[in-house]
């Protein structure tokens, strides 16, 4: 597994480990990661290129069908397809992606595998059966992954990825309990097969440090990122994907939907003093006054994000309904 992203081969090796150990609950459940790892990798680092390569039209295609919803696995079949459709087909970089991405579309497509249906029947519903249920279903659909990472291989080794300049892998980014550090800025190389030539350009906010993209908090504008190896779920703020949200996602004129800054408990003034015990939602966090409402709205959101606040505090506690 050495030609292959650390996101794949340390996954694949704990997938081994499992079936050598006759752990076929635990190897379910990893190959059902591998078959969603390798579909969201390709697909988040296509459209990483297709944004470095400053093709506008094809970026906003690509973010609105990637941040309008939560995505499902289905949803991410058909990012596959637009972001191989929106790669530049003449540029010798983009050719291990779209090896890879239309590989892993014929994956998907194949009815003897029909990994999405599978992948639902079987966890969708949180119920478990027992290990020999779940050994016949690892050795039906191992092999398919195995097929796919061989006629992948040469592709693979085109990309290797890069954490802060050091290749993911290295112990030191590898320790799974790390603090996050949503500004560990993750890069790819790909390198053109039989020429020597290298392209590097940096995959973040889509991968951030481990974490891939998983969906954006429409109500804090918080971006919710998922480490496959260690299951750790995290949120980070990105400005950009923020701003393509609103250009790309909203409707013109619609207001964003963040509930978690429009209200905040808080404590009637008069309690400070001793002399209230009433305790109610108060509305009236601040609103940015109307007129270029989505652009200062923006500037406004962005400003506290960058502080780190969850919420708006008031600049002083009103009286409560009783007190006032």
């Amino acid at each position: 597994m050495k030609n292959y992203p650390y996101f794949i081969s340390h996954e694949y090796e704990k997938l081994e480990g499992l079936c050598a150990a006759g752990h076929y609950t635990g190897a379910a459940m990893e190959l059902k990661d591998l078959f969603e790892i390798i579909l969201k990798l390709p697909v988040l680092t296509g459209m990483a290129y297709i944004i470095q390569s400053g093709d506008e039209e094809s970026t906003r295609a690509c973010l609105k069908l990637l941040m309008r919803k939560p995505p499902s696995l289905g949803d991410w079949k058909v990012l596959a397809d637009v972001v191989t459709a929106k790669l530049p087909a003449r540029s010798v970089y983009a050719g291990p992606l779209h090896s890879i991405l239309e590989n892993v579309i014929d994956l998907y497509n194949n009815s003897r595998v029909n990994i999405i249906k599978w992948r639902n029947d079987l966890f969708g519903h949180g119920a478990f059966v027992d290990n020999v249920f779940y050994r016949q279903q690892v050795e039906e659909k191992r092999p398919y992954l195995d097929a796919y990472l061989k006629e992948n291989a040469r592709a693979y080794s085109c990309l290797q990825y890069f954490i802060k300049g050091r290749p993911v892998g290295s112990a030191q980014d590898m320790n799974e309990d790390m603090a996050f550090d949503a500004q560990a800025d993750m890069s790819i190389r790909i390198t053109v097969p039989g020429t020597g030539q290298e392209k590097t350009f940096s995959v973040a906010p889509l991968i951030r440090q481990l974490f891939f993209y998983d969906s954006l908090n429409i109500h804090s504008m918080l971006v919710y990122g998922l480490n496959y190896l260690s299951g750790r779920k995290v949120s980070y703020a990105s400005e950009y994907l923020v701003e393509q949200y609103f250009e790309t996602v909203r409707k013109p004129g619609e207001k964003p939907e963040v509930t978690a800054f429009q209200t905040q408990e808080t404590v009637c003034a008069s309690r400070l003093s001793g002399t209230c015990g009433h305790r109610e939602v108060l509305q009236g966090a601040p609103f940015p006054p109307s007129g270029g409402y989505k652009k200062r709205f923006r500037s406004w959101l962005w400003s506290h994000m960058a502080k780190g606040q969850q919420a708006v505090p008031y600049s002083a506690s009103p009286l409560c309904h009783v007190c006032s």
